[in-house]
């Protein structure tokens, strides 16, 4: 008997010891019932989704930034939300372009609950394409964008930096070293980005270009993303590598089988 006992004691040590050895949980969110009437108000959704990390006033917390500094404002929450860039799944999420979790109607109530904290940052731009200059937008995109973006708006890598530090204002992101494309962003979303400057990216505010100014980059962009390629298949718009790779393999091979058709036709009987 006391040997049976040994064993089942010795099982229940192990056991104990296997179970110390999973991950820990996560951060347990508990769930908000909406209120009679309340539906998909923004700040059910803002203490549900976002308050557990930038603080039931946006404030912040130890798990993620203030809201109510730098740019910080209708505009930079409009973008992440309409992004899929937030709300994240746990605070050490990247921090990168998905679908939205919501749609345009709780996206505008989040927004308007958040503006309510007194941001500081700028509103969401009212552009006006119609008048912009297409001329203009790509002088000032190769000028400022087109380093990181790439001249085809197919994005492209930076420098290398720390990969845990953060310059981001609405997120602890680890610094994403490479610049996204910008063939999927909406007009809004592109002017946005500029006067916020999400991530790494520079703030290009009403000090550097004037409302004229962003309207016809905005308009550029968007002619990027359905460009009329009059040379041709893009090959992805990356440049001359892929262009010269696709041209030899498609060219040699081309000149090798019409060799070899012409000498099977032209040999002996």
């Amino acid at each position: 008997m006391s040997r049976r006992v040994a064993v089942a004691a010795t099982l229940v040590l192990v056991l104990s010891a296997c179970s110390n050895q999973q991950e820990p949980a996560t951060p347990f969110r508990p769930a908000i019932e909406a209120g009679e009437g309340e539906g998909t108000s923004g700040e059910r959704l803002f203490q549900r989704d976002c308050g557990w990390c930038h603080g039931s006033e946006g404030d912040g917390t130890d798990r993620g930034p203030s809201l109510l500094d730098g740019t910080n404002g209708s505009a930079l929450t409009h973008f992440v939300l309409t992004t899929g860039r937030m709300p994240l799944d746990f605070p050490q999420q990247r921090v990168q372009r998905t679908e939205p979790s919501y749609d345009d109607e709780a996206i505008a109530s989040i927004v308007e609950y958040v503006d309510s904290f007194g941001q500081t940052g700028p509103d969401i731009p009212d552009l006006n394409l119609d008048e912009a200059e297409l001329q203009l937008g790509l002088e000032l995109y190769q000028e400022n964008c087109a380093a990181c973006h790439s001249t085809s708006g197919a994005g492209g890598a930076l420098a290398t930096g720390d990969e845990t530090g953060s310059t981001a204002t609405y997120a602890s992101e680890p610094r994403a070293n490479i610049a996204p494309e910008v063939d999927a962003s909406s007009p809004t979303e592109i002017a946005e980005a500029m006067i916020t400057g999400p991530g790494t990216m520079p703030v290009f505010g009403n000090e550097t270009f004037s409302n004229e100014e962003i309207d016809s980059i905005v308009r550029y962009v968007v002619y990027l993303q359905h460009p009329d390629n009059r040379g041709g298949a893009p090959v992805g718009g990356i440049g001359p590598v892929a262009e010269g790779a696709v041209a030899w393999t498609l060219g040699l091979g081309l000149l090798l089988g019409i060799a070899r058709l012409l000498g099977t036709k032209s040999g002996p009987p």
